[in-house]
């Protein structure tokens, strides 16, 4: 019995593993092929609700090269944001947002431990085991940098001073390196009308060297 609950354990470590990728959100297309960076970027809604205010982006960049990338910045083409009302949301207002979440997910959590423990006792928690906080937790945990963006402030990117743009290092405005054949992620977080939603993000990217690619990413739901 022992040696099939290690067994057990084993194959689900595996299966994991295997279900892990790199890019968990559909991949882009470039625009711009003249002199192309040797990158493939995706991108996923990390949390979203048609009927809600914000929508949170996750982007990968992945390095498909044996050197290097230094990208020195990132910029979404965003439609008219006098017509659309659609902006990047970034200085204290994404301090501001981070902290609310913060306090939400906190509020979120109490909830649902008082819920469970109440289906504990009535005996029933086995026949609600796919309820729980990841969706109200998902998008704070999976962040990272918003933590420290509540926690400690954020940072100032120098090379982007005159546009007066603030953003932790973990953001999609800040300059990143990505090593040889590996991948990171960076995320943007929007501010729109109710029922608004952006489907399709454009970015432009720029390395240290002078590359430019525009890439089209469709996001997923």
């Amino acid at each position: 019995m022992k040696n099939l609950i290690i067994t057990l354990a084993v194959l689900s470590s595996s299966l994991l593993v295997s279900c892990a990728s790199v890019h968990p959100g559909a991949i882009g297309h470039s625009y711009d092929n003249s002199n192309p960076i040797s990158i493939n970027v995706s991108a996923e809604n990390l949390d979203y609700s048609k009927r809600d205010s914000f929508q949170l982006i996750e982007v990968t960049i992945e390095n498909t090269s044996e050197e290097w990338v230094r990208i020195e910045s990132i910029r979404p083409r965003l439609p008219n944001p006098a017509e659309s009302k659609v902006s990047a949301v970034v200085g204290q207002d994404l301090v501001d947002w981070a902290e609310a979440k913060q306090a939400q997910a906190k509020v979120d959590k109490l909830n649902q431990d008082i819920i469970q423990a109440s289906l504990m006792g009535a005996g029933v928690l086995a026949a609600t085991s796919k309820n729980s906080t990841v969706s109200a937790l998902g998008s704070v945990a999976a962040l990272g940098g918003i933590g420290w963006a509540a926690v400690t402030g954020i940072a100032a990117d120098q090379r982007h001073a005159n546009e007066v743009i603030k953003v932790p290092s973990t953001h999609l405005y800040a300059p990143v390196s990505v090593p040889a054949k590996m991948f990171l992620r960076r995320w943007l977080l929007l501010n729109k009308p109710p029922n608004a939603e952006l489907t399709t993000l454009v970015i432009d990217v720029t390395t240290v060297d002078g590359k430019r690619g525009v890439y089209e990413i469709p996001l997923s739901r």
